[in-house]
């Protein structure tokens, strides 16, 4: 288990959230398409990015849905915005590009759940290991996270 993925399972089980592991199987096995679409649907991509003052902000939205960087700068509240790099990501997080939790930065910085993702009683977040994901209740990443929820893709 990777140290962010050992760090995540730590935060929610601290904070009594129910949760799952949903792991997806290595390249020979195959997955049932009805499984697939079930996580698809409600799976979460969590971009890292600052503003001009050159805080961190992570936002939240459907796998399946494109950031709007207007709207995301509106709810960031800057007029300038920059994805953090992958190396920063690596160096300093911990973290890798297709597999990015927002659990380790929890009370870090400010974090906005796409409007879409209210649509759905359960989310599926990256538990920071690729292949590797954590599906929780909507709610309960929102009470956690403290998320704004805003309108951020198309």
């Amino acid at each position: 288990m990777s140290n962010i993925k050992e760090q995540s399972k730590i935060i929610l089980e601290s904070n009594t959230i129910e949760f799952e592991w949903v792991e997806r199987p290595k390249e020979n096995n195959v997955i049932p398409q009805e499984k697939i679409q079930k996580f698809w649907d409600s799976a979460v991509k969590t971009l890292v990015c600052k503003d001009k003052k050159k805080n961190i902000h992570i936002l939240m939205l459907p796998m399946s849905a494109e950031l709007d960087q207007a709207l995301a700068r509106k709810a960031i509240g800057s007029n300038k915005m920059r994805f953090v790099s992958r190396d920063i990501l690596m160096e300093k997080y911990g973290l890798t590009i297709g597999a990015i939790s927002p659990l380790p930065f929890i009370n870090e910085c400010h974090m906005v759940l796409d409007e879409k993702l209210t649509n759905y009683t359960h989310l599926t977040i990256s538990s920071g290991e690729l292949g590797s994901g954590i599906r929780l209740k909507k709610d309960d990443l929102l009470s956690l996270t403290q998320a704004d929820i805003e309108t951020i893709s198309i």
